[in-house]
């Protein structure tokens, strides 16, 4: 298609008007703009999120395990879980803190039966308890994202925390009141919520359950405060 001479002529003019630098800067300030205000947005995302891999937040989908026994012992669960495989990098630099008091009434049992008192029988006990009052504070051992929140008849109200780095700490026997929602981000030791009650555990008196996982794998809660 050729172009007459009067044509070339009217764009030539065109172009180098006014009118048309004028839109020209228009349209590249709006486009300046928008990537300085995503570019904002993002920033002040991860700075709130303080230093989790915001990769975290993608699409998740529910999951029902009909066979926990490498979880909380007799307890059927929905966990949310990442679609995608890369880690939580969440881990910080500072030593872990206690979930609660320091005391601690039953130890890890490493896949070896132990004798229940209050259902009177010879179970695994995965994992520590620790020695409480009813109301006492949980706090959380690690900055991290909350994976999950469920009810058991068994182990009271439990919440898991995704801490990055293939660790999931279930903090087991809170009160129905928490602190804390599914997919919140916590800070090394925010409150989570309060002591309630454990039934499974009722005549080992007040006292929090913790375990944790490791690449998903129940592991002695204690070797992460080594």
């Amino acid at each position: 298609m050729k172009i007459d001479k009067e044509t070339k002529k009217q764009m030539k003019d065109y172009f180098t008007s006014k009118k048309f630098i004028i839109a020209a800067f228009i349209f590249l300030l709006a486009v300046g703009t928008g990537v300085g205000t995503a570019m904002s947005v993002s920033r002040q995302l991860r700075e709130s999120l303080s230093g989790v891999d915001t990769s975290y937040n993608e699409t998740t989908k529910e999951k029902f395990t009909e066979n926990a026994a490498n979880d909380v012992t007799g307890v059927t669960v929905p966990v949310t879980e990442r679609i995608s495989d890369e880690d939580v990098s969440v881990i910080k630099e500072e030593e872990f803190v206690l979930p609660s008091r320091k005391k601690i009434i039953k130890d890890y049992s490493n896949s070896v039966a132990v004798k229940s008192k209050t259902m009177n029988d010879w179970r695994v006990h995965n994992g520590v308890d620790f020695k409480a009052k009813e109301s006492d504070e949980v706090k959380a051992i690690q900055s991290g994202a909350i994976l999950a929140i469920y009810n058991s008849s068994l182990w009271g109200t439990i919440v898991e925390i995704d801490h990055g780095a293939g660790v999931v700490a279930r903090y087991c026997g809170l009160d129905e009141k928490l602190k804390v929602g599914v997919n919140d981000v916590v800070e090394q030791g925010q409150i989570i919520g309060y002591i309630g009650k454990i039934p499974v555990e009722a005549a080992d008196g007040a006292h929090l359950h913790f375990e944790i996982l490791k690449d998903g794998a129940i592991t002695d809660p204690l070797s992460i405060f080594e």
